[in-house]
């Protein structure tokens, strides 16, 4: 299993950045109800995770705990899609704290991804419609409908659901600051956005 970096270093690909208290405090709030729910210690959200059936592939280290918690505005890009094509897009909008709401899971015929819901209201309507404008650039992608949310890790397949139906989060809010273009040769772009508070 990866180690988790810095909040501050939450930022992986075409994704907007955890603000870090509200990521906090999400991450904080699921680390302590795995613990009432199974009677054990845990020093690391990653732990419990382990604890509760961590789905690791022994030939990808992107399973497990997602140590770069994420939301994603389009997975896909073409390799010919430029940097100023990217930003003038996710540059355009003016974006506003985000709230993740409960855990749900989506099942994938390996594993369980265990994650936050972004609500639709509030911030979340911008990043539905930097989605709507990114996909005009060239992309491939088998997900026709956007569904913005935020990885917790992935879970062995067929254990998600207990999980998620037992571990009753809150909302929280949490606060995008930029941008990550990761492109197919694995260089990564940066840029800033405007967020309105």
């Amino acid at each position: 299993m990866k180690k988790v970096r810095t909040f501050e270093q939450y930022i992986n690909e075409d994704y907007t950045e955890a603000g870090e208290d509200g990521l906090c405090d999400a991450l904080t709030d699921l680390l302590d109800q795995a613990s009432k729910l199974t009677g054990e210690d845990f020093d690391s959200p990653e732990e419990a995770l382990d604890f509760l059936y961590d789905y690791e592939d022994p030939d990808d280290d992107s399973y497990g705990f997602d140590d770069e918690p994420h939301v994603t505005l389009l997975f896909g890009l073409h390799k010919e899609v430029t940097d100023e094509e990217v930003k003038d897009i996710v540059s355009s909008f003016v974006y506003r704290p985000i709230k993740l709401t409960k855990l749900s899971i989506f099942e994938n015929p390996d594993y369980d991804v265990l994650k936050f819901d972004v609500s639709r209201s509030g911030g979340g309507e911008i990043l539905y419609k930097a989605n709507k404008e990114l996909r005009k650039l060239p992309y491939t992608s088998n997900f026709p409908d956007y569904h913005p949310h935020m990885t917790v890790g992935y879970l062995k397949k067929g254990t998600g659901k207990k999980w998620a139906e037992k571990i009753d989060t809150g909302e929280f809010t949490i606060t995008p600051n930029f941008v990550t273009f990761s492109k197919p040769d694995s260089t990564k772009s940066k840029f800033k956005i405007r967020v309105s508070q």
